[in-house]
């Protein structure tokens, strides 16, 4: 078994390593007016995450198909998971081979593991490997979430691993990035001699596009930011303003760390379901989703309770139908894009104005195969909504580091355009964990506003 990086080694003299981007010049508000600026269309892409229908012949044609059509019709990816050792998503069991036969299939849709759990793998140099590979075979398509993992089943694999995870993710995360543009890790040989290892096969693009995923923590916001990746994330436990403030954390997070806050990539992952029938679309749809909250309760279940006795089995059965029927209602009533075209339309905008990038379809989350195929048509009308850049009024923001010791302009998210219009964000560093404090100064027409302090 391979061992765990020891240390890195500085990139080879002829190492592609991608200059940080500036932060954008301020827009300032002129006087008779509101200035504009451009912001992002929102994309659109395909998810799986692993629980295939009672009528699918093959886990795998589902997923074949769509992303055919997705290829075909300008969707921006498809996303595949990683899970291990449980009913739920079995088929799963390798992100990277899976795009490598998408590969095949398609020509321009990007291929993305959504998540890879990093602890879980036994070197960062064979998820390098792995993945250089297939954006080889690709012709550079590919891209990787990094994640920590939370079931404790899944460490089978590396035990060792599972009190460390997060801190594996981003130590692991950085190694396969330096790998990637011709760094070098050092490893241990068969005789106990250190072996300075590099990537040998040679990806086509020149830098790894890099998600970390994340589902309600704002530290991980936080961090993903810091370390200038983007953010894959789901609204499994929050709701849209507590996901509001989490991106905002994010983007700010780039900000102070040196990278261009407007720059990341925020992915959000939904339930998708389009008919023509609004009411059709949720009779269909919520016993499909109340099931696949009841199956992958497994997974989450050694993190939530200890072990249990059989006499409370029927109760805890009980308890968990309950609680899928709640969830579903919970989806159906604004946490998913399950409805009509016209319908969804509303909730995309929203997510918009929030600061969302791209959307990730979960297609494979019960519904039959049949009524999957079926609402592509109808989930490409949605996509189209928004295919092209809207004009949004830009506000002038400034954040000082101290640790730069100047200020620091930016751009702010529409979350900030909303919601601190006229105001100065001041950055400075706390003695409290060495955290960042950032104080919201209100101008003078904000006067009666307390100060808000928000820690990351």
């Amino acid at each position: 078994t391979p061992v765990a990086p020891t240390a890195e080694i500085a990139p080879s003299p002829d190492a592609s390593s991608p200059a940080r981007a500036a932060a954008p010049e301020t827009t300032a508000l002129p006087e008779d007016g509101v200035a504009m600026t451009s912001v992002p269309d929102v994309r659109f892409s395909l998810m799986f995450f692993g629980d295939a229908a009672p009528d699918a012949a093959s886990p795998y044609d589902l997923l074949m198909d769509c992303a055919r059509f997705g290829d075909v019709h300008g969707f921006d990816a498809v996303w595949t998971p990683e899970r291990h050792f449980a009913d739920f998503g079995s088929h799963y069991a390798s992100p990277s081979v899976l795009s490598a036969a998408l590969a095949a299939v398609t020509r321009t849709i990007h291929l993305r593991g959504g998540s890879v759990a990093v602890p879980l793998h036994s070197n960062p140099l064979r998820v390098a490997e792995e993945w250089a590979c297939v954006d080889q075979v690709s012709n550079g398509r590919v891209g990787i979430s990094f994640a920590a993992g939370w079931n404790p089943t899944d460490f089978a694999m590396h035990p060792v691993n599972f009190s460390r995870r997060k801190h594996h993710l981003f130590e692991s995360m950085h190694a396969v990035r330096g790998l990637w543009q011709g760094g070098r890790i050092l490893l241990e040989d068969g005789l106990a001699n250190p072996m300075p290892a590099s990537l040998k096969q040679r990806p086509v693009q020149p830098s790894l596009p890099t998600w970390v995923s994340t589902s309600h923590n704002p530290a991980t916001f936080w961090e993903a930011g810091a370390v200038g990746a983007n953010v894959l994330t789901a609204m499994f436990q929050s709701s849209l303003r507590e996901l509001e403030e989490c991106l905002q954390l994010y983007r700010t997070a780039r900000a102070v760390h040196g990278h261009n806050p407007e720059a990341g990539t925020v992915t959000l992952m939904l339930h998708t379901f389009l008919h023509d029938s609004e009411g059709e679309a949720r009779a269909i749809a919520r016993p499909a989703i109340a099931g696949y909250l009841q199956r992958s309760a497994a997974l989450w279940k050694p993190l939530v309770d200890g072990d249990s006795d059989e006499d409370g089995a029927a109760e805890a059965t009980a308890d968990e139908t309950a609680l899928a029927d709640i969830g579903a209602e919970r989806y159906l009533s604004g946490s998913s894009l399950i409805g009509t075209v016209a319908s969804c339309t509303d909730l995309v905008d929203r997510l918009r104005g929030i600061g969302v990038d791209e959307i990730a379809c979960l297609l494979d989350f019960g519904i039959s195969d049949a009524h999957v195929r079926a609402s592509l048509p109808r989930l490409d009308d949605l996509r189209k909504r928004f295919a092209a850049p809207r004009r949004v009024p830009a506000v002038r923001t400034v954040v000082a580091a101290n640790a730069l010791r100047q200020p620091l302009a930016l751009t702010p998210t529409p979350p900030l355009r909303q919601r601190l219009v006229d105001v100065t964000v001041v950055a400075r560093d706390s003695d409290v964990g060495g955290c960042i404090v950032l104080t919201v100064q209100p101008t003078d027409s904000l006067k009666a506003a307390p100060p808000h302090f928000v820690a990351g």
